[in-house]
């Protein structure tokens, strides 16, 4: 038997971690009220403190559309 890859391995474990955020963002969408989803998205450019969203929160990956599309699924 061989062991695989390093990056075959990683590329298993992006795959896993995109599944279960997804599960994890179907399961709160889910909880969600039309009026905290329409909050939500009019919340989104902007930070707690007025900032915008991308000096608050470096590590987003998705664009902001993309954020949004997931949330009105």
């Amino acid at each position: 038997m061989e062991i695989p890859r390093f990056s075959t391995l990683d590329a298993m474990a992006s795959t896993v971690r995109g599944q279960v955020s997804e599960e994890i963002l179907a399961a709160i969408r889910g909880r969600m009220t039309e009026e905290e989803r329409r909050r939500l998205l009019g919340a989104r450019s902007h930070g707690e403190a007025g900032y915008p969203m991308e000096a608050t929160h470096c590590r987003v990956r998705r664009t902001k559309a993309q954020a949004a599309a997931l949330l009105v699924r």
